[in-house]
């Protein structure tokens, strides 16, 4: 009967996810195609690394490419889009892809969860209520964010950690190695998740415990470091406008940086139910994990005891969570931005992380409180799935095709090429269109060409009439076809020569 259980706990994702574009969308998830501008840029990044690797064209903001010289990927390097190229170069790649990767992934780390945590039958079942109301894992299963890989990674380092905070440091090498090198894959990938090392790494006591804290600090510098090196910039990003500012004049970097700091605090309220509600579920375990450590206070003690059981929650468990919740908070209000899912997608993962522990470490009832206030937003989800998710299965696969075909007279792929600008367009937006554009022919993005430097230098430009009129005042641009709202121009100043 425990198996029977476990393996539908395990199906959960999968199976939820394969039914809900039938129910609400009235659509299957093999009709998904990929319609966010993040989305256009993973997976045709993805097809372009399957077909030629490093030597494809540029996938930037403003034509500013990584300080790496060889990647040519987006803000957060090539690292997904080697691990997805890889898959496509064995399997193939299609417009649903990664919604089929993420089930699997997710499944394959439920199944670790499961097997490395051993819960009974009142586990399972907490885990699989947590698993159906969890939003962010069924918002973003059909969809070809990094997202899915995240939420896999972190219902497997769940499983990882908990033999990790039982064992101490007994641990087996071989469970430090695997949490070490998932920790630093994702990490590449998003730069918090090297927080991590810290709680991994900090058992035991006296030198070796520092020596092993001062690796878990080099690991997040040599983390940050790479990312930098390999990522492009994101001019938009706070902390990319900041910097610059900072060097130049302090006092006027604190003041920019407390007004972001305030404003990000005052939003904590704004935005959609899941967005809020999600802020809401990650202060309230901190403060719950506050409460778990409480001593001193009769009141804090009978609320400890309601949520723990008589004794306090342990320093290394409790530890955990401040570092994967309550420092990431602070990152966030401090360096990022609280709107516009943005702060939910980094948030989300650590939370699933959190709350799968508290399930394998019998903490029931703040898990409960978690589910509970998850069931409560059943209809915000719903219409939220609905209004993300309707561009994904409303998409004109057959318009993407004529684009392709009718881009193909004039842009190819140039092997040899004496430099990756001769293989990239410069465009003003990312539509589902751009999926049409032959693979080895990236695409740097600027809405408003108010960022790039005038001549451009990718090769060609896809642009609205109002941004390309600019353009041609600026630079030698001749026009190749009239397209549906944007016109393709050949840069004439590039030196693509064949």
């Amino acid at each position: 009967m425990r198996r029977l259980l476990a393996a539908a706990v395990i199906l959960v994702p999968a199976a939820v996810s394969l039914l809900l574009p039938a129910l609400l969308m009235g659509s299957r998830l093999d009709a998904y195609t990929p319609a966010w501008s993040d989305e256009i840029v993973y997976w045709h990044s993805a097809l372009t690394f399957s077909q030629v690797g490093f030597d494809g064209g540029y996938y930037t903001h403003a034509e500013q490419p990584a300080p790496a010289a060889f990647s040519h990927f987006d803000t957060h390097g090539p690292w997904f889009s080697m691990l997805l190229g890889g898959i496509a170069r064995l399997a193939g790649w299609y417009p649903q892809s990664v919604p089929f990767l993420n089930l699997l992934l997710l499944t394959a780390a439920l199944a670790l969860f499961v097997w490395f945590t051993r819960p009974d039958a009142r586990q399972l079942l907490f885990t699989g209520l947590l698993m159906l109301v969890f939003w962010p894992v069924l918002l973003y299963a059909p969809s070809s964010m990094q997202e899915g890989l995240h939420q896999a990674a972190a219902v497997a380092l769940a499983g990882l950690f908990f033999i990790r905070l039982t064992q101490g440091e007994n641990t087996p090498r071989r469970v430090l190695l695997a949490a070490a090198a998932l920790i630093a894959l994702v990490a590449l990938l998003r730069l918090t998740w090297a927080l991590l090392f810290l709680p991994l790494l900090a058992y035991g006591s006296g030198r070796a415990r520092q020596v092993r804290l001062l690796l878990a600090g080099a690991g997040f510098v040599a983390a940050f470091l790479l990312f930098q090196w390999l990522g492009a910039p994101y001019p938009y990003n706070f902390t990319t406008r900041l910097l610059p500012i900072l060097a130049a004049s302090p006092a006027e970097g604190l003041s920019i940086w407390l007004r972001q700091f305030v404003g990000n605090l005052r939003r904590l309220t704004l935005g959609e139910p899941l967005e809020i509600a999600l802020r809401f579920q990650v202060f309230l375990l901190v403060a719950a994990l506050l409460i778990g450590r409480a001593s001193a206070s009769r009141a804090l003690v009978r609320a400890r005891r309601w949520l723990f059981g008589g004794s306090r929650l342990p320093a290394g468990e409790a530890g955990f969570h401040l570092v994967n919740l309550g420092l990431l908070l602070t990152l966030n209000l401090a360096l990022y931005d609280i709107f516009a899912w943005r702060d939910y997608r980094v948030l989300a993962p650590h939370l699933l992380l959190s709350a799968l522990l508290l399930i394998a470490f019998r903490r029931l009832r703040l898990a409960g409180l978690l589910i509970a206030t998850g069931a409560l937003l059943l209809p915000a989800f719903l219409a939220t799935y609905r209004d993300l998710h309707r561009a994904h299965f409303n998409a004109d696969r057959a318009e993407i095709a004529a684009f392709a075909s009718t881009l193909e007279a004039h842009v190819r792929y140039q092997p040899g090429a004496p430099n990756a600008w001769c293989n990239t367009i410069l465009t003003d937006d990312l539509p589902p269109l751009l999926l049409g554009i032959p693979p080895g022919v990236g695409f740097s993005v600027d809405s408003t060409m108010a960022l790039v430097g005038l001549p451009p230098r990718s090769r060609y430009l896809l642009l609205k009439p109002e941004n390309a009129a600019r353009a041609v005042e600026t630079a030698p641009l001749r026009r190749l076809e009239s397209l549906p709202e944007r016109d393709l121009y050949l840069n004439e100043t590039a030196e693509c020569a064949e």
